[in-house]
């Protein structure tokens, strides 16, 4: 299900956006857009992560968590 706009309470996500300098808004894009989008990201990474050859890959988990969750995530699909 995608989030609709009167179903948003906007003035609370303004609230986090202040506090914390992001907000999330879940299901705001519907799964399989998420899907394609990292579908045609994850060759970039791997090239990139070839590319950074002298980065071992615990120094790689380290510089990149968010990145790193993402392949564990991937493994378990």
């Amino acid at each position: 299900m995608v989030v609709r706009c009167e179903d948003m309470d906007f003035d609370l996500k303004i609230d986090e956006l202040r506090i914390s300098g992001y907000a999330v808004i879940e299901n705001l894009f519907p799964v399989e857009t998420i899907d394609r989008i990292r579908q045609a990201f994850l060759p970039m990474l791997e090239h990139v992560k070839s590319r950074e050859t002298g980065l071992a890959k615990e120094e790689w988990v380290t510089c990149v968590p968010a990145l790193a969750a993402t392949s564990i995530s991937t493994a378990t699909r």
